[in-house]
């Protein structure tokens, strides 16, 4: 043993082993040194923050506008016996064929344009309501 001690070079200081840790028991709180630190500023809401509130609120907007819903239609009392949407026949103007169309009533008095489901030429539809929101009549015209 003696030649492996004669051998192994010498421990310099800084190579000395590190000290051994204390267990909590032991800790001593006046080695402990205080560290002085910014003051914590607020941080500005993100668009994930918005995103977050406007997911956890339960208002009927929010949740329309977040997943890009329409309102509901609700009729109101004068219109509580109509129904909203009513399937109306009638014939091409161009090949004679009897299609049946359905007709939006909450959308009030409009034109619109559909193709025949025969012979695939546009048909300009006219709606007309009664004062109460009844369907009056349902024009159809060709385009050309």
């Amino acid at each position: 043993m003696a030649a492996a001690e004669t051998s192994l070079p010498a421990l310099k200081r800084s190579q000395a082993a590190p000290p051994q840790r204390q267990s909590w028991r032991t800790f001593d709180a006046r080695a402990v040194r205080r560290v002085e630190c910014a003051p914590v500023t607020r941080r500005k809401p993100t668009a994930l923050d918005s995103l977050r509130r406007r997911i956890a609120s339960v208002e009927a907007s929010d949740i329309d506008q977040l997943y890009g819903l329409e309102p509901v239609f609700e009729p109101d009392s004068a219109r509580a016996g109509l129904e909203p949407v009513q399937f109306v026949p009638v014939r091409c103007p161009y090949c004679g064929e009897r299609l049946e169309t359905r007709v939006d009533l909450t959308g009030g008095e409009r034109e619109y344009i559909e193709d025949c489901e025969v012979c695939c030429r546009p048909i300009e539809f006219s709606v007309e309501l009664e004062e109460d929101g009844a369907l009056r009549a349902v024009r159809v015209q060709r385009i050309d």
